[in-house]
């Protein structure tokens, strides 16, 4: 401020002071105020941020509340004992594909290409399906085999629910999928929607396959599945997600739907 400047203002009060302030150096402070806001933003997000914990996909679930995926989400972090100050537990009960045609609009692609975004980052721990848009995760080896994941006691357990996969018949398949003109099979929704029906789902036999592999587990017997009313006409299945790095925690998930105490 020159002295001439301040000759004027003097005796005029701190009113008259701001006011040459903001006259003078208005686009200054804006940028100035900016800036901080910016770095205060990015501050505390870096500092508010916490990694994946624990993360499941329910796909083509019927949501039945708001709040219901946070409910949970923090039911099961309890459960698992996985601290939500520290960590992000993620139950997704929001994402649909058209049964039949898995990717056939712009939102089915979009899901798909988070589904294996995720996978292919190493977030994704478990994923649930209907019977339907499972069968097409499965042509793209989105899941482990479950002897890799579950014990001898466990498989016994569930090897009334185990969904099988031919393996001979799955890399035949990805051999014509690798083929840059190939194009997944489009199935009518009507058709798709009708064979994954709980009254009318036949289940892959591993008795007439090559190479059977346990891949799944059907879910619609499991009691929080039941109780959340998750899917209430069709098949569901359950798979450990492909590159999971939460092997653990991905088990207690199913223990958890299960509805098995700690």
């Amino acid at each position: 401020m020159s002295k001439g400047q301040w000759s004027r203002l003097k005796g005029k009060g701190p009113g008259a002071y701001l006011r040459y302030f903001l006259d003078y150096y208005r686009v200054h402070t804006v940028v100035a105020v900016g800036v901080l806001i910016f770095v205060v933003y990015l501050v505390v997000s870096v500092a508010g941020h916490k990694d994946i914990g624990f993360q499941a996909i329910f796909i083509n679930a019927a949501k039945q509340s708001d709040d219901q995926e946070v409910r949970l989400s923090g039911n099961f972090a309890k459960y698992a004992g996985i601290d939500l100050s520290e960590k992000q537990v993620l139950i997704n009960l929001s994402e649909y594909q058209t049964p039949g045609s898995p990717i056939g609009t712009q939102y089915d692609m979009a899901v798909a290409a988070e589904v294996n975004t995720q996978i292919s980052l190493k977030e994704l721990d478990v994923l649930v399906a209907n019977a339907v848009n499972f069968e097409y995760y499965l042509s793209l080896t989105s899941f482990v085999d479950l002897r890799d994941v579950l014990t001898e006691e466990q498989l016994e357990e569930y090897k009334d629910r185990i969904y099988y996969v031919d393996l001979a018949a799955l890399k035949k398949l990805q051999k014509k999928m690798a083929d840059p003109q190939y194009e997944y099979p489009v199935v009518p929704k009507e058709e798709a929607v009708q064979k994954e029906q709980k009254t009318s789902y036949q289940k892959p036999d591993p008795a007439e396959m090559e190479e059977p592999v346990p891949i799944g587990i059907y879910m619609n017997d499991a009691k929080l599945i039941r109780g959340e009313n998750m899917y209430p006409d069709t098949v569901c299945v359950l798979g450990f997600a492909q590159n999971g790095r939460r092997t653990e925690l991905a088990v207690k998930l199913l223990e958890y739907l299960e509805g098995k105490s700690k």
